[in-house]
């Protein structure tokens, strides 16, 4: 799911998916965002399906929401806790067995 219909949110992660050039707010070439790179929304205009993300890096130009994929929040779980015992070689509790 890209563009508007992600309930984007002051604060999000944002994904750019889109592979075009840019235009800045000044109709000057930019060079980014660029494909692949992560930027956390700043503030976000416009009007139903016509919606536009602000970056701070970027100052006041604002980017179309369809050019990005939101990053949804992680919750930890039973994996991470095991991943980070791993990397600081603590050794792991041992389940309850279930019945």
């Amino acid at each position: 799911m890209s563009g508007g219909d992600q309930g984007w949110q002051v604060g999000d992660l944002a994904l750019c998916v889109a592979d075009r050039g840019w235009w800045d707010c000044y109709n000057r070439p930019a060079k980014e965002p660029r494909p692949g790179s992560v930027h956390r929304v700043e503030s976000i205009y416009g009007e139903a399906g016509f919606r536009f993300l602000r970056f701070k890096e970027f100052g006041d130009c604002g980017y179309v929401t369809s050019a990005f994929r939101k990053i949804d929040p992680h919750t930890r779980d039973a994996e991470d806790d095991e991943t980070i015992a791993l990397l600081n070689r603590a050794p792991m509790r041992t389940p309850e067995p279930v019945s």
